[in-house]
């Protein structure tokens, strides 16, 4: 497997589950930078842009974007590690990338393969992230979350693992014979 990171970082519009904007600004006046760096993943699964991850699950604007590299890149290799044989499968069946598998698909988009894969990483990752947001948050924010961080980080995990599921074709929960 072969992961690789490129970088650059840009002012981007609004977007959904971005931080209230107004303009391309928080409401404090601070302007948001989300990153551009992509993670090249295996050629079968989809490259991960950082900034769509720290636009689609809210990420604070001041978290360190090394940091979140780091985590997606984790997510990245975790997942994919979960996915092997299903991911053989799949190019035993002619299919040389995710895109290319039948199925809903957004409009000019990624189809629900795709956009389940980015979901499963993008929760793996927010997880890894829940120490990180203590020291980028406020006081009061900091506390409440210190105090909801094992819950939360067990949900974004089970949220992840459902969504590997849901990709190799297996319901929420299984049931085998010992």
């Amino acid at each position: 497997m072969s992961l690789q990171l490129t970088a650059r970082t840009a002012l981007n519009p609004v977007a959904s589950g971005a931080p209230q904007l107004i303009g391309q600004h928080m409401i404090s006046g601070k302007s948001i930078r989300y990153s551009e760096q992509t993670i090249t993943n295996d050629g079968f699964w989809p490259d991960v842009v950082c900034g769509d991850f720290e636009r689609r699950r809210a990420l604070p604007a001041d978290m360190d974007s090394d940091a979140i590299s780091a985590a997606l890149l984790a997510a990245i290799s975790e997942i994919n590690l979960q996915l092997t044989r299903h991911q053989a499968t799949l190019r035993a069946q002619g299919y040389s990338e995710a895109d290319q598998v039948p199925g809903p698909r957004l409009a000019g988009g990624n189809n629900a393969l795709t956009e389940t894969y980015l979901a499963a990483v993008f929760a793996r990752a927010k997880a890894m992230l829940l120490p990180e947001f203590a020291t980028v948050t406020e006081r009061d924010a900091r506390k409440d979350l210190a105090e909801r961080a094992p819950d939360l980080r067990e949900q974004l995990l089970a949220e992840s693992q459902q969504l590997v599921r849901s990709i190799k074709n297996k319901h929420r929960v299984g049931v085998s014979m010992i």
